[in-house]
């Protein structure tokens, strides 16, 4: 039979059942496989055990003695740094809010850094490391 619609398409009652017929169930997924899932399980901490010494292997083998070669270099020039002599410098400042500029007047003492400043305010010291003389040129200007 051949049934026509409201915008003068024609259908066949084969037509009509394919296309309004009712959605049916999915087909039920198989039940899980309880040996296939622990040999999944198995698999996975194999290649994480295989990935973890790779790692250890790397970490000891590679990275450690890098790290160990950059602490002794620092260690090492931490040691001439502290070997350099330092000299402290004194300045003051109308009040604990107000932290030293670049145009600050630095002082060798407290008291000299008080008496510049004229009046009371906040004493701000700074620790300054002193490196050996380098000679940059003989010519002129120097």
């Amino acid at each position: 039979m051949i049934i026509e619609d409201e915008n003068g398409r024609e259908w066949t009652t084969e037509e009509l059942r394919d296309d309004y017929r009712e959605p049916t169930e999915p087909d039920p997924e198989p039940p899980l496989d309880l040996d296939e899932v622990e040999e999944l399980i198995a698999q996975r901490d194999a290649e994480f055990v295989d990935q973890q010494r790779e790692a250890e292997r790397r970490l000891l083998d590679e990275v450690l003695p890098r790290l160990l070669n950059e602490v002794d270099g620092h260690r090492e020039a931490g040691e001439v740094w502290a070997d350099l002599p330092t000299r402290t410098e004194w300045t003051v400042t109308a009040s604990a809010d107000e932290k030293p500029g670049d145009d600050a007047l630095w002082q060798t003492s407290p008291e000299d850094a008080e008496q510049a400043h004229g009046r009371p305010g906040q004493l701000w010291c700074r620790t300054l490391t002193i490196g050996a003389p380098v000679a940059i040129s003989s010519e002129a200007p120097f």
